[in-house]
């Protein structure tokens, strides 16, 4: 089992979300079993294509830094926007990584892995710019405002 991503070095390897290697898992649907429970993961069988929902991804957080930003680990790769809590319908912030030549690595509930390019990149809460981010190759896959790869639909 690889534990660290041998491509990915954090600018800072003792932020927040330090000790996850470079990956993040989809918790707004797969580590849910519903919008209302945290914490117990969803069944396989709730979810309506396999092959098409994200599961593990290469992923990474722009924390910004006296004007710039800087790489830490994050350990969940977020859908377009929050499907529950007070920021329900709201944009996350980007955290998929695209550190391979500009792909990142996609596991998927079905178990099969792919490469994938960035679709869109957008700024973080934090105020690092959808530029930044874009540089640091954070941004996302699939629609800015669908859940589509990500959800049980």
């Amino acid at each position: 089992m690889v534990k660290q991503c041998p491509s990915f070095q954090p600018d800072n390897p003792n932020g927040f979300e330090a000790g996850c290697g470079g990956y993040g898992y989809n918790n707004e649907y797969v580590g849910r079993e519903s919008a209302t429970v945290i914490d117990i993961g969803a069944r396989v069988d709730v979810f309506a294509q396999p092959v098409a929902t994200v599961f593990f991804a290469d992923t990474a957080f722009a924390q910004p830094s006296g004007g710039d930003a800087y790489l830490i680990e994050y350990s969940f790769v977020e859908p377009a926007v929050w499907s529950s809590g007070f920021s329900a319908g709201q944009p996350t912030d980007p955290s998929m990584h695209f550190r391979h030549q500009e792909s990142a690595n996609v596991a998927w509930l079905d178990g099969h892995v792919d490469r994938q390019t960035m679709s869109y990149a957008r700024a973080n809460v934090y105020g690092v710019s959808e530029a930044r981010n874009r540089q640091m190759h954070i941004g996302n896959i699939g629609e800015p405002d669908s859940n589509a790869l990500f959800d049980r639909e």
